[in-house]
């Protein structure tokens, strides 16, 4: 992944964590160690779409 993907995906994992707050009752995030986000970038393209969302 390229610096401007992972400055691309960053505030979608801060929107992601912001969901479930760490005082949630339903904590999902707060507990998660990792979250991957895999794009792809369609032939033709200048932008990546998300593909999958994995929080672990």
């Amino acid at each position: 992944m390229n610096y401007e993907e992972s400055d691309a995906i960053e505030p979608i994992a801060r929107k992601l964590r912001s969901i479930f707050p760490d005082d949630s009752d339903d904590a999902l995030l707060s507990e998660a160690t990792e979250i991957y986000i895999e794009t792809v970038k369609p032939v033709g393209s200048n932008y990546s779409e998300i593909k999958a969302i994995s929080i672990s």
